[in-house]
């Protein structure tokens, strides 16, 4: 339950981003930035808000697993969860991205 609001929280927070995007995107132009370098900016941008904390709960179960030293059994489900997050994850970046595209255009 909490992996698909989590999902959902960072999906809402790359929408609202990007609105304010639009406003940053014109005081780029301005400063001279191609629209390559701008779409560059936001898909990193968009990639930091999806994986990092991604990469910290994986992070952070892994020295979990081993402080505890658990038995094999606790450590494979741990990382069938963990896949599974990674993988819901990826998928609310691929979404969020596709539409973001489809915005910009």
């Amino acid at each position: 339950m909490s992996f698909i609001v989590s999902s959902n929280i960072l999906y809402f927070k790359a929408k609202i981003d990007f609105c304010g995007w639009q406003l940053k995107r014109t005081k780029l132009y301005y400063i001279g930035l191609i629209d390559k370098e701008i779409d560059t900016l936001l898909t990193y941008k968009i990639r930091i808000i999806f994986f990092l904390p991604a990469l910290l709960t994986v992070l952070t179960s892994i020295v979990y697993i081993y402080v505890l030293n658990t038995n094999g059994e606790f450590k494979i489900d741990t990382f069938k969860i963990l896949a599974y997050y990674l993988i819901v994850q990826l998928l609310g970046y691929i979404i969020t991205k596709k539409k973001i595209a489809i915005l910009n255009n």
